[in-house]
């Protein structure tokens, strides 16, 4: 319980401003269930197979809980403005007993306890009578004693509406960080991300001259299906890191080396959005031409494209199979350090 002095002393109203971050981390987490779930639905008409079913599971469990999660800091801020309110009205409530019984005479010692003051003492030296003197003192005494029950029951009040709301503030603590495990460490583990330096694909400055590298790499490697123009004969890129030509299904695409990359790469950055993946990442890691480059201008494919740039399209399944689920989304840090600010 805090003393007299700690009550008075008290800044409960400075949990508005908890509140308020609470506030922004739900809105945050808001946005995030949308664009996770808008993702998770977008994907479903054009993905299919295990790995599709794995992906949608997890959006399913996934969308679940940040649902929770929203719900559970929608309570807190609640929690925060009403406990605010609530302990910086029994801390005025405080106060003004404190005056009232001043202006009375008497004096409030830091136990606290009101006694009889300088003032009330001398109103009893005046009285003349002994009757009337010992009539003062019970009166003053009756006045302490009603005023020091009124302190205790204000102080034990501010200390139960501290403990409550700080509850539910710590609540919302130990939920943030369960999502957080769940989706963070979690979702890391079902699906590893593969390192560049076990990528097959991976050859040294690459991605600092992708344009000539690929070609040059893809019209000498293969030269028995190019054209004298260096276009493929069979209108294919084959990947030059492969003896066999092989290629999986994503990866059979028409011709689309020769360019900076543009059109797909806004499907890759569509996909990216969940994992948090920049243009130059998602070059490193996707070291070979057919990942980076499009077609020369005349032979653009467009092929697993997206028709509209807020979409994902093929890509995504790239993204899950390389770096695994989605990580935890990003929410506004939040102080839990002022859960005590009704006490401070």
């Amino acid at each position: 319980m805090p003393t007299y002095i700690q009550a008075l002393a008290s800044k409960p109203k400075k949990i508005d401003d908890f509140g308020d971050a609470v506030k922004k981390a739900q809105d945050d987490v808001k946005d995030t269930e949308s664009d996770y779930r808008k993702v998770a639905k977008d994907l479903k008409r054009t993905w299919t197979g295990d790995a599709s079913d794995k992906f949608q599971q997890a959006a399913h469990n996934s969308n679940r809980t940040i649902g929770q999660i929203a719900n559970q800091l929608g309570n807190t801020q609640i929690a925060a403005d009403v406990g605010s309110m609530q302990m910086h009205a029994t801390v005025q409530m405080i106060s003004n007993v404190k005056r009232t019984a001043e202006t009375a005479g008497y004096v409030v010692t830091p136990a606290p306890m009101a006694i009889i003051g300088p003032r009330q003492q001398a109103q009893i030296a005046a009285a003349t009578l002994p009757p009337a003197q010992a009539a003062l003192i019970a009166g003053f005494q009756v006045g302490a004693l009603m005023i020091n029950g009124q302190l205790y029951a204000m102080i034990t009040m501010l200390t139960m509406e501290d403990v409550g709301t700080a509850a539910r503030i710590h609540m919302s603590a130990v939920v943030m960080r369960t999502l957080a495990v769940t989706l963070g460490g979690g979702n890391k583990a079902l699906l590893p991300p593969r390192k560049l330096k076990d990528d097959p694909y991976k050859r040294g400055n690459f991605w600092k001259k992708t344009k000539t590298d690929a070609w040059d790499r893809s019209r000498d490697q293969t030269a028995d299906r190019q054209r004298r123009d260096g276009r493929p004969v069979d209108g294919l890129v084959y990947d030059p890191n492969d003896a066999n030509y092989d290629r999986g299904d994503l990866e059979y695409r028409p011709s689309d080396v020769g360019h900076p990359a543009g059109w797909e790469f806004r499907d890759q950055a569509a996909a990216g959005r969940l994992w948090g993946v920049d243009r130059n990442s998602f070059n490193r890691d996707y070291n070979h031409p057919d990942f980076i480059m499009e077609g020369r201008p005349e032979n653009r494919s467009h092929q697993f494209e997206a028709d509209d740039p807020n979409r994902v399209s093929s890509w995504v399944p790239y993204h899950y199979g390389r770096y695994g689920e989605p990580p935890a989304p990003t929410v506004s840090n939040i102080n839990y350090n002022q859960l005590r600010l009704g006490n401070a």
